[in-house]
């Protein structure tokens, strides 16, 4: 029963770690019979583990909201940086336009064929002496 009383004492605080004790000794050493000596040492040292699990658990858990915050932080820092480094430029040289030849006199060719719209020429000329074979 007084065990009961200092864990109910203890869970209406509301915090599980600030469990007393020395309280909870106190109400177990006067009843030999509900812990006899070998496992009442054995109970006060798993709680004694507990409490620095429960210690340890605190530090693991501040320590990982600490760096959830730094990860945070540095992805909006590269977020910032990404959006203010403007875009790489293609290191390849724009693509070469096919040089358009005349097909008589592979001069620079200025009109097409009116019929296939395929065949280049560079004068009214070349296409005229062109026209028999095409």
């Amino acid at each position: 029963r007084r065990v009961r009383e200092a864990v109910v004492s203890t869970q209406s605080t509301g915090s599980a770690d600030k469990i007393d004790l020395q309280e909870v000794t106190a109400a177990v050493s006067p009843n030999p019979t509900l812990f006899p000596p070998d496992c009442r040492r054995e109970f006060i040292d798993n709680l004694d583990a507990i409490s620095t699990s429960v210690s340890m658990l605190e530090s693991t858990i501040s320590y990982l909201g600490n760096a959830v915050s730094v990860l945070k932080t540095d992805v909006q820092t590269l977020k910032d940086i990404a959006l203010r480094v403007p875009p790489p430029q293609s290191s390849l040289p724009p693509p070469k336009r096919k040089r358009q030849s005349c097909l008589m006199c592979s001069g620079a060719a200025v009109f097409k064929c009116g019929g296939c719209f395929k065949i280049r020429y560079c004068s009214a000329n070349c296409q005229a002496t062109h026209w028999p074979r095409h």
